[in-house]
Formats: structure tokens, sequence, C-alpha cells
């Protein structure tokens, strides 16, 4: 009996802090393969290093901006469908260290979102902007 206490007390020390809006099987999916994550209060990132490439999907939530369209280095579009006002931007398309950074913010209630995706790997140039709304429809949705 002390034996599974010690043994079940062993595994809740070793457990992973969970994000609370986005799980790590489905970033790895979104990034195309296994992920590190780290949490920390109001904000969650998954990382994915594969070669000479990195990718890494990055959620903040908190009462105050997380993100203000200024920063922004194309116009922000509206997206429909996404908690209220929310809006996507690139944050720079192929910035001087070869990353590319695309970004949706917007608010649910009192709480602002932000979801990027960022990557080095120019085969996701096509398809960046399009898993970064998905990811933020699925936070927005979890902020319901």
């Amino acid at each position: 009996m002390r034996l599974a206490l010690l043994l079940a007390a062993a595994c809740l020390c070793r457990a992973e802090s969970a994000c609370p809006w986005l799980n790590a099987a489905t970033a790895s999916g979104v990034l195309g393969g296994e992920v590190t994550m780290t949490v920390k209060p109001g904000a969650c990132e998954f990382i994915r290093d594969y070669g000479s490439n990195r990718s890494a999907l990055r959620i903040q939530v908190n009462k105050k901006p997380a993100f203000t369209p200024e920063k922004c280095t194309t116009p922000s579009t509206p997206l429909k469908g996404i908690g209220n006002e929310a809006e996507v931007c690139d944050i720079g398309t192929w910035m001087s260290g070869g990353w590319r950074m695309e970004y949706v913010f917007g608010h649910v209630r009192d709480l602002m979102f932000g979801v990027s995706i960022s990557s080095s790997d120019r085969s996701m140039d096509a398809v960046i902007r399009e898993k970064t709304r998905k990811v933020a429809e699925q936070v927005a949705g979890n902020l319901y």
C-alpha cells in the first residue's frame, strides 16, 4: 500500500503544467511535429525545433491588451466569428532573422487574447495565417 502511494506521489510531482487554452497534442498538429511547452500565468508557448528550422505558437490571455495593432507591419484585417473585434496581421514577413509571424488578437468578455505563430520554415508561408486563425478560434471558444 505504501509503495502504491509513493508511486502515485512521484507521478504527481512530474505532472506537466497544462495550458488552459490548448493542449500540446493540438499544438503539435498545428506546428507539424513534437513540441515543448512552457506555461506561465496568462501565457503558453509551444516550440518545435526541426533541423535548421524552428516554429513557435504563443498564446496570451490577460485583462489588459496583450497586443495592439500598432505593432503590425501590415494593416490588420478584421476576423468574424472569433471572439469580439478580432483582427489578424503580420508582425514580420521574413524578418531579418528569417522569421515570419502572424498574430490574431481580440477579446472575449473582459479578457484580451493574442495568438501568434512564428516560423523560420518558409514552407509554412502558405498556411501560417490560416493556422493562426484556427488556433485563435479554439482559444476564443475556450474563453466563453
